[in-house]
């Protein structure tokens, strides 16, 4: 009951403000598990009269542990002493808005679509705000253990080399039997790494020298025996066999390849609860620590080490669902494999069914990813978005479920994607074709992004709608601002390149970005006018790639008899100027008579830049007499719009 009902006094009835004191109150109750909240210091429930005394004195129950700050301070507001300093209901479901979708379990990956065991499923579900991270210990005690397994021993006089069915040298087998460990190793691993069936029986051989060369404390011989116990070759397979080999290595190992990767293991050993009790927070700090100059988690990267770790996962795919689980990750990063990222459909699938707001689970998209940053998440996405989606047509299917992707990318503040959304709702890839929030995706890109590639070419964009008009009234003056602010300068089309090229960094390579403009409009291209415009002025100018223009002068010259504006001007400035193809060839003789005829078309439309070359044209005599005057004229009704002589 709300301190102001219980005066002596002055009694207040209910009313708003009791109202949201009863719901503080509640809220209270509800994250203590519904347990007594009014309580006496050796735990015993207080009486009516002594809760109601505490209430007037202004005193409130204790704060529980685990309870978020923002909760813990709306639980204050809601309980003030003071009814008129208590928020209103619709302060509070602004307070709650964030938890709206939250969910302590969120189903991050479909344990179907991934074909994993429940165990894996439940690890990567788990969210932890605010892990608190424990130091591990040196030494693991009889609890720790989530099974009755026993720790696997061999006798070093038990070898048995004369089993081994491989070819081997009869002088490396004499020095192995003589127990020199580097002949016992050599052995081990030519066995090791002939691809044998794993139940082959020259395993037990490889089992019983490892073995034997882990009591002399060979870091090599730890290692692959948790690899042996991971993936069932010719012995059961014993997750906590697994987890006390590997963690023999990471207390002692200083090794640059087996130290991170089995540090890295260890800490998804922890997560999934894998031969050791489930401690998630102890699973990210390993996860944490792993990362070396060798072994550069998270990053695209080929190093002998990431390299192995790649080909260890793949090993393990067939029979151990994390590895199988790590394999898509690495492919999908280029973390050991190629540069280009694969995405697996299992991996791909279970991106686009993830439910809750990356930046309200962090840490569970940190462990979902598996590499500890959020950065890495967005890269993901949009790696999968990108490999999905190259060589893909118009009417793909790809769209269908591409697009979903750049939304989840956009709503993690990534600008990238919101540039990608401009083209999809441009062209009508995966949703309705919209000019308007092609517009106002590319807006935003240009007003809140830092890369010079996105918001010249968002920009150039925004110009090209604003003069056709689409998404917006048509508006040439807004347009030839932005032309100016996207560096493009009069006659605007030829400076193609600096809308890809960084002043700053002018020796870096635009491929990539050339690339992805060139890639939309060729799609676009085949319903959209200027898409096709767009596409015919890259491969004319060899915005792309050296190519035949007699394709390309045909798309102009068809787009011309449209009346498209933009082609007439730009067929008007290629007969003005003589263009060659390969070897010279004299694909475009330069034609005055022709070029004026063009321009004039322009003209007609309200072109300023056809206005610009017409007055050059008067000016110089250029097929026509010199004609200062009607220059002028020209000229002044290029400036009128804005474009200056």
């Amino acid at each position: 009951m709300a301190p102001e009902m219980l005066d002596d006094e002055n009694p207040a009835g209910s009313s708003k403000e009791t109202d949201v004191y009863a719901f503080g109150i509640t809220m209270y109750e509800v994250l203590n598990n519904c347990r007594d909240i009014w309580v006496t210091k050796d735990g015993q429930p207080m009486r009516d009269r002594v809760i109601e005394s505490q209430v007037c004195k202004g005193n409130r129950p204790n704060r529980i542990d685990g309870i978020p700050d923002d909760i813990w301070t709306l639980i204050e507001q809601c309980w003030h002493q003071e009814p008129q300093e208590r928020p209103n209901f619709k302060a509070i479901l602004a307070a709650l808005e964030p938890y709206r979708d939250f969910r302590p379990e969120p189903a991050v990956i479909s344990t179907q679509l991934l074909n994993v065991d429940e165990g894996l499923a439940s690890a990567i579900r788990v969210v932890n705000l605010n892990p608190q991270v424990q130091a591990l210990p040196q030494q693991l005690t009889e609890e720790d253990w989530t099974d009755d397994e026993s720790i696997v021993e061999y006798d070093e006089n038990a070898i048995e080399y004369d089993s081994i069915q491989s070819e081997m040298l009869p002088s490396m087998i004499r020095d192995a039997k003589a127990n020199d460990p580097k002949a016992m190793l050599e052995i081990a691993h030519i066995l090791f790494n002939n691809n044998l069936d794993r139940k082959h029986s020259d395993w037990k051989v490889i089992l019983q020298i490892f073995h034997t060369l882990a009591l002399s404390d060979s870091d090599d011989a730890r290692f692959h025996l948790g690899i042996i116990y991971l993936m069932d070759l010719g012995v059961d397979k014993s997750d906590r066999n697994v987890f006390v080999h590997w963690n023999e290595v990471r207390t002692k190992s200083k090794d640059p390849y087996f130290l991170p990767v089995a540090t890295y293991m260890l800490g998804w050993f922890h997560m999934l609860g894998r031969g050791i009790r489930r401690d998630p927070a102890k699973g990210m700090e390993l996860i944490s620590q792993c990362k070396t100059k060798e072994f550069t988690v998270g990053e695209v990267s080929r190093t002998t080490e990431t390299t192995k770790f790649y080909q260890l996962c793949q090993m393990g795919a067939p029979v151990d669902p994390l590895c199988k689980y790590l394999v898509d990750i690495c492919s999908a990063t280029g973390f050991g494999t190629s540069n280009t990222p694969i995405i697996s459909e299992a991996l791909y699938t279970s991106l686009l069914t993830r439910n809750e707001p990356v930046t309200r689970h962090l840490d569970g998209a940190t462990l979902w990813v598996g590499w500890g940053d959020q950065t890495n998440l967005s890269k993901l996405w949009l790696a999968a978005a990108h490999s999905t989606s190259s060589n893909a047509s118009l009417n793909s299917s790809c769209w269908k479920v591409v697009t979903p992707l750049y939304f989840r990318l956009a709503e993690t503040g990534f600008l990238e994607a919101l540039y990608h959304l401009g083209w999809m709702h441009f062209i009508g890839l995966g949703v309705e074709k919209n000019d308007r929030y092609a517009l106002l995706y590319w807006q935003d890109v240009r007003n809140k992004s830092n890369d010079v590639y996105l918001t010249r070419v968002s920009t150039f964009m925004l110009a090209m709608l604003h003069y056709d008009g689409r998404g917006t009234k048509a508006d040439r003056w807004k347009s030839i601002e932005l032309l100016k602010a996207a560096g493009v300068c009069s006659p605007w089309y030829i400076a193609l390149e600096s809308l890809v090229t960084d002043p700053a960094n002018p020796s870096l390579s635009p491929t990539r970005t050339r690339s992805a403009f060139y890639t939309y409009c060729a799609i676009g291209s085949q319903s959209d006018i200027l898409c096709t415009f767009l596409q015919s002025l890259c491969q004319w100018t060899g915005f792309i790639f050296e190519t035949s223009t007699f394709t390309t002068k045909n798309n102009f010259q068809d787009l011309a008899k449209q009346g498209y504006v933009h082609a007439q001007f730009w067929l008007g400035q290629c007969n003005a100027n003589r263009v060659r193809g390969p070897l010279g060839s004299n694909i475009m003789p330069q034609s005055y008579p022709a070029a004026l005829t063009l321009y004039h078309q322009a003209a007609n439309q309200g072109y300023p830049w056809a206005y610009n070359q017409l007055g050059y044209h008067y000016e110089n005599g250029n097929g026509v007499p010199e004609d200062p005057s009607q220059a002028a004229e020209w000229y002044r009704k290029a400036a009128e719009m804005g474009v200056s002589k």
